[in-house]
């Protein structure tokens, strides 16, 4: 299983390539560092969606 802060940094590549094509102007996507915990239930996991999508 790969570590948390490898798949974070995975996914980020991919998605800063995506953003980077269909917004070229834009140059920053993301902040400094992230957070990176397990998610050990599924409960966990929604609640996580739930939070990106409506709490920020």
């Amino acid at each position: 299983m790969e570590s948390p802060k490898i798949v974070r940094q995975q996914m980020k590549m991919w998605t800063t390539r995506k953003l980077k094509k269909d917004h070229p102007k834009r140059n920053q996507w993301w902040t400094k560092m992230g957070d990176y915990r397990q998610l050990f239930t599924e409960e966990a996991v929604e609640n996580a969606v739930r939070y990106t999508l409506e709490g920020q």
